[in-house]
């Protein structure tokens, strides 16, 4: 679970910039949060191609003293994968010591999420100080309202740079060559996988995707990469060429191999692999992660932790090993409970639904199989199905309450592949419900100690239903 830590108990008040009255503390986040909240956001709505762009963020930033310069920052960007990363780099420079800060999106539980000072999210107090500075700096140098993450970003800079963090690792939120975060100077570019998402804005092919991905290198700066694909490959291949960017290619520079047929205790719990790279090669590797996915995902990151040693950074082989046996980065098909046995993951793409799938394969239930699915109306629905529908007996079809993208349950069992033949002997059942909610009322009593319940197809889902599942398992223990 998410660990949660209060700054108002380590400091008095936080460093906003500007002074509040110890009386006004608690009405910090109410005005932050109604001001947020009022924003368009492009979460919950679909985004369109004009809604990317990078001159608010530079007045924005300027406005306010350009906080993002300074900062040491590594950047992430890619359709699959690059949360895991995030998650792992942080982990390894925090247990080397240094002070880290995290910024991610979406979130699962809480906004707070989204912003971590040493692995721990700040509080709703000390976030919406800093939201409430942007807001400020908004009414002086814009003329037209920011984006919700155009706020997030901005108020995360400003944290980091009030905390004095020593390594952000930094998240894109949609794409990278026009995402918000693409303001920054990065120390090194990490480009995870390319998969076909978000097409009605970063386009329909994934080379003009990865076009979109490679717009975080910056000239010189290295960048390590593991598109896998020609196509992409190539572009990333050019457009690091045209930066001068020194770049280390998974396959290439790094390698990485693992057992591929491990016990279901391995496969479920964590990765043991092996990776090599330009500086050295690590045998044993322990990933605290669950699918062989993982190991790849871990390979970048060791690729990005030597870069960082080439340039004299301070990372000792003890935190490389514990860092990666340490993290935690809940939803990742994530097990909440084995009898029976529970598995909530945040997959909501196809490529994310790819490896997802290679794990069902091995999911070590003899019971009947339940898939509980949701989705936003922006996805490739017919092909998640078409990934899914194959393992399970049961699928149980719904729709997120939070936000206004997600598909109605009726229209998503029209995705579900003729091939599957739904409805005939030896097909999966199919059950329609209004809510997550009302969907877990009828699923939960139904389990037994043989079955297993799969939750996926959206982040949105996840949110909705992961303390209620984590709360039912604790009261079977």
């Amino acid at each position: 679970m998410w660990q949660y830590i209060s700054f108002v108990a380590h400091q008095a008040k936080p460093n906003w910039g500007y002074e509040v009255a110890d009386r006004d503390l608690e009405s910090v986040w109410s005005q932050a949060q109604a001001y947020w909240d009022s924003l368009i956001d492009y979460e919950r709505k679909s985004a369109l191609p004009e809604d990317l762009k990078l001159e608010r963020m530079r007045a924005l930033l300027a406005n306010l003293g350009n906080p993002q310069d300074g900062l040491r920052i590594i950047h992430v960007a890619g359709t699959k994968g690059k949360g895991s990363c995030c998650a792992m780099l942080e982990s390894i420079l925090r247990k080397s010591g240094w002070l880290t800060g995290l910024f991610v999106s979406p979130h699962i539980r809480d906004v707070t999420e989204r912003f971590q000072i040493n692995g721990c999210p700040v509080s709703k107090t000390e976030l919406g100080g800093y939201i409430l500075r942007v807001q400020s700096g908004v009414k002086s140098a814009l003329k037209e309202p920011p984006s919700f993450f155009e706020v997030a970003t901005t108020a995360a800079f400003l944290l980091f740079r009030s905390r004095q963090v020593d390594w952000v690792i930094l998240e894109t939120g949609l794409g990278g060559r026009l995402d918000a975060t693409n303001v920054c100077k990065p120390i090194i570019t990490l480009i995870t996988g390319i998969g076909l998402d978000h097409t009605q804005v970063l386009g329909e092919t994934l080379e003009e995707i990865a076009y979109e991905k490679a717009g975080i290198i910056k000239p010189g700066i290295p960048v390590v990469f593991g598109v896998e694909e020609s196509g992409p490959k190539q572009v990333i291949r050019n457009v690091a060429r045209l930066n001068g960017a020194p770049q280390w290619e998974l396959g290439k520079e790094i390698q990485v191999w693992a057992d591929d047929r491990p016990e279901p205790a391995i496969v479920w719990d964590r990765v043991e692999c092996h990776i090599k790279t330009p500086v050295c090669e690590r045998d044993s590797v322990q990933v605290g992660l669950s699918g062989n996915h993982q190991a790849k995902n871990a390979a970048l990151v060791l690729g990005v932790v030597d870069q960082l040693k080439i340039r004299g950074t301070e990372i000792p082989e003890a935190a490389v090993y514990q860092g990666l046996s340490d993290v935690n980065w809940p939803g990742r098909i994530e097990t909440l409970c084995k009898k029976p046995w529970i598995v909530v993951d945040a997959a909501h793409n196809v490529a994310s639904i790819e490896a997802l799938v290679e794990m069902l394969r091995h999911w070590p239930v003899s019971g009947k199989k339940k898939l509980l699915f949701a989705v936003s109306r922006d996805k490739s629905v017919g092909e998640m199905l078409a990934l899914l529908a194959q393992y399970f007996d049961e699928i149980h079809l719904t729709k997120y309450t939070l936000g206004q993208r997600a598909m109605e349950p009726e229209e998503v069992k029209k995705h579900l592949p003729l091939a599957v033949g739904v409805g005939a002997e030896g097909d999966p059942h199919v059950t329609i419900h209004n809510s997550p909610s009302d969907a877990l009322d009828r699923v939960l009593p139904e389990l037994d100690k043989d079955s297993g319940l799969c939750v996926a197809g959206s982040i949105f889902l996840l949110g909705e239903v992961r303390d209620r599942l984590i709360t039912w398992a604790e009261k079977l223990d």
